[in-house]
């Protein structure tokens, strides 16, 4: 009868799915359950032995996954949703319409599970309004590009937020508006030169930029008009230091910026 299982920090228990990131559920803590049927709850189980459960939970690298209001929703994303490529170890993110996080979870290779959180009311904190739209991206541990992600069907929910609730995305691809102006460097991580391939969808003043990890501008890559379509730029990082490092791509009044780790 159960559905799923949240803890107080978000983490899901949901054995339909094979995601079990509780693990144990411990004296003393907090539990929301979602059931399909009303049902007594006892654990563990009186007069029975079991092993211990492990934790398949991943912490997210490049999305910053500490938002915590105490009051959540559940988004799963399966494998078989996706008409992108992903691979294990990508992230999927969800923001709200401020364009501020406000979940995410790592793709395992069948499925992603993001604890989306809204706003508390007594603090105000800054997450999602019920009934706001949920906005995802998808972020490539290969090739470090994100990109913005349409759910065009889903199998239950509707894309908006709704506190305690499950939404299970149908159909998932690339949003077309996303698509306007792209950036991606590879290989990443690079030993000493990278491609940064990019496009622009009309004629204009192109500007790339390296910068690093505390914001302070390296080196300028280009500046110069380009026409609409696909580029590419050969950069030479031999001269510096491992670390994290962002370029940065200003097409007229749009920019994005694409993280690169320098080995």
């Amino acid at each position: 009868d159960i559905r799923t299982v949240r803890d107080e920090a978000g983490k899901v228990y949901w054995p339909s799915q094979g995601v079990n990131q509780i693990g144990n559920m411990l004296a003393g803590e907090g539990y929301q359950f979602n059931m399909r049927n009303a049902a007594s709850f006892t654990y563990p189980a009186e007069g029975v032995t079991f092993a211990k459960s492990y934790s398949n939970y991943q912490n997210t690298s490049y999305y910053s996954n500490e938002v915590n209001t105490g009051n959540n929703m559940t988004i799963l994303v399966p494998a078989q949703a996706l008409t992108i490529e992903a691979m294990e170890g990508d992230e999927f993110a969800a923001f709200n319409s401020n364009n501020q996080l406000v979940g995410a979870g790592v793709y395992n290779g069948k499925q992603v599970v993001i604890t989306v959180w809204g706003n508390d009311e007594i603090d105000m904190k800054n997450a999602l309004q019920t009934e706001e739209p949920i906005i995802l991206r998808h972020w490539s541990s290969y090739t470090g590009a994100e990109q913005t992600i349409a759910v065009s069907e889903w199998a239950e929910g509707n894309g908006a937020y709704k506190p305690n609730s499950i939404a299970i995305a149908g159909k998932a691809e690339i949003n077309a508006e996303s698509l306007s102006i792209r950036l991606v460097a590879y290989p990443n991580p690079v030993v000493s030169t990278a491609t940064v391939s990019y496009n622009t969808v009309e004629t204009g003043l192109v500007g790339l930029e390296l910068f690093n990890v505390l914001g302070a501008k390296v080196k300028n890559l280009l500046l110069e008009q380009q026409s609409a379509g696909s580029h590419e730029l050969i950069i030479d990082l031999s001269s510096q230091e491992p670390g994290v490092y962002y370029i940065k791509l200003h097409v007229d009044n749009q920019e994005l910026t694409h993280k690169i780790t320098k080995i």
